[in-house]
């Protein structure tokens, strides 16, 4: 695909940050190792605008491919139903949300979300473009329509006529190829009263402990909260809470409204702006310093492998992340089995590599001597579920500086 010359927010001009090896969509796991194989390698580059300094991919991806069959369930990542439960829970108390209230989420996924608000009698509705996603919201009572948001889709379901008190974006905002586009689409559809919700990323927080894993063809954009000024600035909104979050590495929970609405600004959207000019969110040099600290740790883990190539060596984590990971670091031909929770995983082959995926709960078949945590941001979690399925040896964890831990009785 042709690299794109302008910003996905103020369509002025890009300059390259960071080319990371090509690689696969992540999520491309197949039923047969044949064609899991024949995955292609795609561009994967960091790019910044010379103007609002947003920071995104230089290049578009295949949306369609990613997200009709998406494999990811949002139920699937730890503690993030909890997470969302709290995020509800504060916006209904927050801004006085009631089971009058009309709420729609836009990438909905598997209606984790709004299955908060269904509990207390609201009336929901989701949207989203990944087929198994939205049959899974079906199964639980969440009602979702499979298809992409679009102003089409505003006019086909006669949507402008709808009230809603609240519109809901967590972590789809970052997937989005033209967010001002998207953001006009949304604005069309609030009043006076409605309240706009954005969970996403906050990769300054994410890139301080090394997660470039989180950049792949999935997140088209890496969000500061001067990105959101500048989004309130050319759409007639405004800013009216900032909550950063540890969760995922480093979140941002964004509260907007038009410019009518009756709430006023919190005193931490000017606290966390402020914050961000002290830090220089908008240098590149967090970048350098992390592929720095990239390049360490994966010298090291290979050396490490490479010392153990005899032993046997497989991965735990199945995601779009960890299969960033693998491509990234260099490691498929070390590891013998990937190993997951996730039943839609199993029995599956990685992208590109076509390595099998197989249930966490047979580990010990395999009798492996060295255990790498590929999802590394779950590291405390995945070690007690080493221990209590009785795997012993050695563990290794890569990031977010190269560890190594040796499980015993």
């Amino acid at each position: 695909m042709t690299p794109i010359s302008n910003c996905r927010i103020c369509k002025n001009e890009l300059y390259g940050v960071w080319k990371l090896l090509d690689a696969p969509y992540g999520d491309l796991f197949q039923d047969k190792i044949d064609i899991a194989k024949s995955i292609p390698l795609n561009t994967l580059a960091l790019a910044r605008c010379k103007n609002c300094q947003l920071l995104q991919l230089s290049d578009p991806t295949d949306i369609d491919l990613q997200y009709r069959k998406y494999l990811y369930f949002t139920k699937n990542t730890n503690q993030l139903a909890e997470f969302y439960s709290d995020i509800s829970d504060r916006l209904i108390g927050q801004y006085k949300l009631n089971s009058k209230s009309q709420v729609l989420d836009i990438g909905s996924n598997d209606g984790t979300f709004l299955k908060n608000f269904l509990d207390k009698k609201f009336m929901v509705i989701g949207i989203d473009p990944s087929t198994p996603a939205c049959e899974h919201a079906a199964s639980i009572g969440v009602p979702s329509i499979n298809e992409y948001f679009t102003k089409d889709l505003i006019e086909k379901h006669s949507f402008r006529n709808e009230s809603f008190s609240l519109i809901s974006i967590n972590y789809t905002l970052a997937n989005i190829p033209n967010i001002s586009e998207f953001i006009q689409n949304i604005s069309l559809l609030m009043n006076e009263k409605t309240i706009l919700s954005i969970v996403t990323g906050y990769h300054p927080d994410q890139f301080a402990i090394n997660m470039f894993d989180y950049i792949g063809h999935d997140h088209l954009s890496y969000f500061t909260i001067q990105d959101f000024v500048q989004l309130a600035k050319l759409h007639a909104l405004k800013i009216l809470d900032v909550t950063r979050y540890e969760h995922k590495g480093g979140s941002i929970h964004i509260v907007l409204a038009k410019q009518e609405n009756s709430y006023l600004p919190r005193g931490s959207v000017l606290q966390n702006i402020q914050r961000e000019m002290w830090s220089e969110v908008g240098s590149d040099l967090p970048i350098f310093k992390m592929v720095e600290n990239l390049t360490r740790s994966k010298t090291i883990l290979k050396r490490f492998l490479v010392s153990n190539k005899n032993s046997k060596i497989c991965g735990i984590g199945a995601s779009i992340s960890t299969s960033h990971l693998i491509n990234e670091f260099q490691i498929s031909g070390f590891l013998r089995f990937i190993y997951d929770d996730d039943i839609r995983k199993t029995g599956k082959f990685s992208p590109f590599y076509g390595i099998e995926v197989k249930s966490l709960s047979t580990l010990l078949e395999f009798d492996p001597n060295v255990v790498v945590i590929l999802a590394w941001q779950h590291t405390n979690k995945l070690m007690n579920r080493l221990i209590e399925i009785g795997y012993r040896g050695l563990l290794v964890v890569p990031l977010p500086e190269f560890r190594i831990y040796y499980l015993e009785e």
